[in-house]
């Protein structure tokens, strides 16, 4: 871990001192990401499907709707095209689909 203590203050404008600070952070951060991923229980997960890969999802594209969600009776206005994000708890994938 990185003392910050170490560095004079009138060295942070230094840019070797901030690449070494940055790789530090980007270090302790990568720790912590694996440590949570050892922590999560399997069984306490549960598989999410974003609405762009979900059986439920019907893109018409015909004005003002882009896109309806058959499950919930979610409609997506043609601002909102980009479904790739969003997802819901009753998502279901489509068949023959792996992602």
């Amino acid at each position: 871990m990185i003392n910050y203590n170490d560095f004079p203050a009138d060295s942070w404008n230094d840019l070797e001192v901030r690449k070494i600070v940055r790789e530090e952070v980007k270090a302790e951060i990568e720790r912590m990401v694996k440590n949570l991923a050892k922590a999560i229980n399997p069984q306490d997960t549960i598989e999410m499907v974003r609405c762009k890969d979900c059986k439920y999802l019907d893109i018409t594209n015909k004005a003002p709707v882009y896109a309806c969600c058959s499950k919930h009776n979610y409609t997506f206005p043609l601002w909102e095209e980009d479904t790739r994000e969003r997802f819901c708890a009753w998502g279901e994938r489509k068949e023959n689909e792996s992602n």
